[in-house]
């Protein structure tokens, strides 16, 4: 699996989102109020490359305004229907003396559409094209990553929840090359393509020499791409179970809401959230390797052992290591 830093902005007891790493990209997974703490750094956002937002909601939404004084590039944008008018309207909030400055793209994904949205300038009206899809959403192809999404219901409004995959690779044996006599050089890249595109010659050159391309496979590694999911803030829902099944199945990491325990599982379904045993469910159901527990409800701040609860009754349902 892919080295891969996982970093709550919050604790257990608080905000959601998380700040991955993954070589030298990083990618947010909502803004709150909490992104306004310095344990993430200037040189994390820096590398910034995309941003996934659930929804608006505060303690969603509420963070974003660091990144837009903070990081000299914006970075690519998601988010449900309307995110792109609010990241405008949260900077015309301000009186900038340079509005040409601010440019960014957003993703919308709204009901079997995606919109690529471009704003040029606080200025100028928005460039907008669409792309029919169905439940899963190609959202974002990064630098050895891509980024896909659905859409989930929460209460009168929609939250997106996202899947991170990293690409597939293959490493070469460095003991083994060195083991071979032949001297490394572009031929390795190619042969890495081939194998990646399932499209491997016969023969290739190295050095001047032909050789049997099939004579060089035991000095390559195949490493499977990590997966991560991502979703916070939606219903106790057949739909929405449906929907986000589809995106999590046999991810490496689901990172899932749990905002209450269950025996207040009347709180979750009047407010649009899961408990600890319906996050379990899912990650067993989607044959995730690793569920990660966040969002609890702040009513569980004084409870003793509260993050053991969580995860004492998410261990009945999911068989798999819980964070």
């Amino acid at each position: 699996m892919n080295q891969i830093d996982i970093i709550p902005l919050d604790a257990k007891i608080g905000e959601p989102g998380f700040l991955i790493k993954v070589q030298g990209s990083r990618i947010l997974f909502d803004t709150p109020l909490a992104l306004y703490r310095r344990e993430i750094s200037n040189t994390d956002l820096n590398r910034l490359q995309f941003v996934g937002i659930t929804h608006r909601h505060r303690d969603h939404f509420g963070g974003i305004d660091r990144l837009f004084f903070e990081v000299p590039k914006m970075p690519v944008f998601a988010g449900n229907e309307g995110t792109s008018q609010g990241i405008r309207n949260k900077l015309t909030a301000y009186n900038l003396n340079l509005f040409n400055a601010f440019s960014y793209r957003c993703f919308e994904l709204v009901e079997k559409e995606i919109r690529n949205i471009y704003q040029p300038n606080l200025s100028s009206p928005p460039t907008i094209t669409t792309q029919s899809g169905g439940k899963i959403f190609d959202i974002y192809v990064g630098d050895g990553y891509t980024i896909r999404g659905t859409i989930l219901k929460h209460g009168t409004i929609n939250s997106i929840a996202y899947a991170l995959q990293v690409d597939d690779q293959y490493k070469m044996n460095k003991a083994k090359l060195q083991q071979s006599g032949l001297r490394p050089g572009p031929w390795i890249n190619t042969v890495k393509q081939q194998l990646l595109s399932n499209t491997l010659s016969s023969t290739i050159e190295i050095n001047g020499k032909e050789l049997e391309t099939k004579q060089l496979l035991h000095l390559f590694t195949f490493q499977k791409g990590t997966k991560i999911a991502y979703a916070t803030d939606f219903d106790i829902s057949t739909p929405n179970q449906e929907n986000l099944l589809q995106l999590i199945t046999e991810a490496d990491v689901f990172l899932c809401e749990a905002a209450y325990l269950h025996q207040d599982l009347h709180l979750a379904l009047q407010n649009g959230h899961q408990t600890s045993v319906h996050a379990a469910n899912l990650a067993q159901e989607g044959k995730v390797k690793k569920l990660h527990l966040f969002h609890h409800s702040l009513r569980y701040g004084k409870l003793e052992n509260a993050e053991d609860r969580f995860r004492e009754e998410s261990t009945q349902v999911f068989k798999g290591p819980i964070v």
